[in-house]
């Protein structure tokens, strides 16, 4: 695929050697360190995955293993504050995310260079042919941010979904003459409300709770529940019917009710690579594509104090990721494959009849 759209050898090469090496450094483990008169600190316990996963980005290996373990705090007078294993855990994780991320991004872009990549009226034309996998629903035992974000996506997906099916069908009897009543469907737009509305809805709560002095996961779990203690989609889970339930809230989605532990989210939603990996990354590494994706911020300059940006959250991007899906869905005109899961069995010639009602149900399939 790569050779189709142009791809050199030596791109293909430094794109390897970069997932290669979020793999690598996705093995490295942790371990507590001692330090005298502090609390503990943490280092690296398997040097080997570090070596590699250095070579394979082409980095200094000591300036790694100092900004995983440590972070540097003050700028005249700096002094290495260390990382507890959680938080060396946290920094290597944000690391990988954030470097894969702008892989990612730039082999898309690559792609979407060549193959616009035409002359004449060919180069003007914006028709596609775009597919969307989506996966469904996640409800597992215990759910996080990641599921949340997966849910509104699926939520608002299924809005979409809605508003073109009916609207096609009612056009449909309306041309063939059908007199027929206004056809009736689950509406989630209260449900999208309470995910994405600006001051109120649970993102924005959720950024919010990140920029206040002291924001805790506590803190942002007892807002969304004092917040919205009347909203008929949320509710406040209770003994025994999901994990740590005093760490909970409960969602009602059009598929069903998932409850989500809010421990780590504000951690989850900040995700942001911290200033020495970054310089670290763009300073030592001698691989051109990683110092040019990786850009450590500008040193505060002496001009007149300004005010202070926010930096943008995991939930935020997504919800802007995801506002220009939807745009890009409305300006189509989509055709829709609903896959259906027969039995939870994985075996052939087995159709669970009360399984494939409920997936039904939840899809708005029956209303159709």
């Amino acid at each position: 695929s790569m050779n189709i759209l142009n791809f050199s050898e030596k791109e293909r090469t430094t794109i390897l050697r970069l997932v290669a090496g979020v793999l690598h450094f996705g093995n490295i483990k942790f371990k507590a360190k001692q330090i005298a008169n502090a609390e503990d600190g943490s280092q690296v316990e398997n040097s080997k995955s570090l070596e590699i996963a250095c070579q394979l980005w082409e980095c200094d290996v000591e300036a790694m293993n100092t900004c995983l373990t440590h972070r540097l705090v003050g700028s005249k007078d700096a002094i290495l504050i260390p990382y507890s294993v959680a938080e060396a855990q946290n920094a290597r994780d944000a690391m990988v995310k954030r470097v894969y991320s702008e892989l990612f991004q730039q082999v898309i872009n690559r792609i979407n260079e060549t193959l616009s990549n035409t002359t004449g009226a060919a180069s003007k034309r914006h028709n596609f042919i775009g597919v969307l996998d989506i996966f469904g629903f996640e409800s597992f035992a215990v759910n996080s941010f990641e599921q949340l974000c997966i849910n509104y996506c699926n939520e608002k997906l299924q809005y979409h979904f809605n508003e073109h099916i009916f609207k096609m069908e009612q056009t449909v009897y309306a041309s063939e003459g059908i007199i027929i009543d206004g056809t009736n469907f689950v509406d989630n737009q209260s449900t999208l409300d309470l995910l994405e509305l600006k001051g109120t809805g649970i993102f924005s709560m959720c950024d919010e709770e990140i920029n206040i002095p002291k924001g805790s996961d506590e803190g942002f779990l007892n807002k969304v529940l004092k917040t919205h203690a009347q909203h008929p989609n949320i509710q406040k889970p209770k003994p025994k019917e999901c994990i740590e339930f005093s760490k909970c809230f409960a969602v009602k989605h059009y598929a069903g009710i998932v409850f989500y532990q809010t421990t780590n989210f504000l951690e989850k939603n900040k995700d942001q690579l911290h200033v020495d990996i970054q310089t670290v990354l763009h300073s030592t590494s001698k691989c051109k594509l990683l110092k040019d994706m990786i850009h450590p911020p500008e040193p505060p300059s002496v001009a007149p104090r300004v005010k202070k940006v926010a930096q943008k959250t995991r939930g935020g991007q997504f919800k802007i990721q995801l506002l220009d899906l939807i745009e890009t869905l409305n300006s189509t005109f989509p055709h829709f494959v609903r896959c259906m899961k027969p039995n939870d069995n994985k075996a052939s010639n087995d159709f669970n009849a009360s399984r494939m009602q409920d997936q039904l149900r939840y899809a708005g399939l029956v209303e159709v």
